[in-house]
């Protein structure tokens, strides 16, 4: 399973942060490399990187989404966050990088019950 190889991996600034996870997940599982610019330490800038990458992805339903699409999240306070959807024996779980945490796996429910995530959406890449 992807997800076994980069669960408990330290999250580190600059280094192995929620996009660097999308990157090397997406790669794991389709043999695509994808680029993600690295996350801007602006709020501002970080929603502007947001919006230009929704040009490279087309929204999914819930119940249409599959292993390799993007989780798409917003908390309540603070920047987007993504992580990467992987099929677990219970159904699509999304592998993301927590700052506490580190590299984990969560549903959408505990990312939106306990972290204050809210799913924007999820997307599959385009070509």
């Amino acid at each position: 399973m992807v997800a076994g190889v980069y669960v408990g991996r330290p999250w580190q600034p600059g280094r192995w942060e929620c996009t660097d996870c999308v990157v090397a997940a997406y790669a794991d599982l389709t043999g695509r490399r994808i680029v993600l610019p690295r996350p801007s330490r602006s709020p501002l800038g970080r929603c502007a990187q947001i919006e230009a990458a929704r040009t490279q992805w087309t929204r999914q339903r819930p119940q249409s989404a599959a292993q390799g699409d993007v989780a798409l999240m917003h908390p309540r306070r603070g920047v987007w966050h993504v992580g990467i959807g992987i099929e677990d024996s219970g159904g699509l779980v999304v592998l993301h990088v927590d700052r506490e945490r580190g590299t984990v796996v969560d549903t959408v429910s505990r990312l939106e019950r306990l972290l204050g995530m809210r799913l924007d959406g999820w997307y599959r890449w385009i070509g």
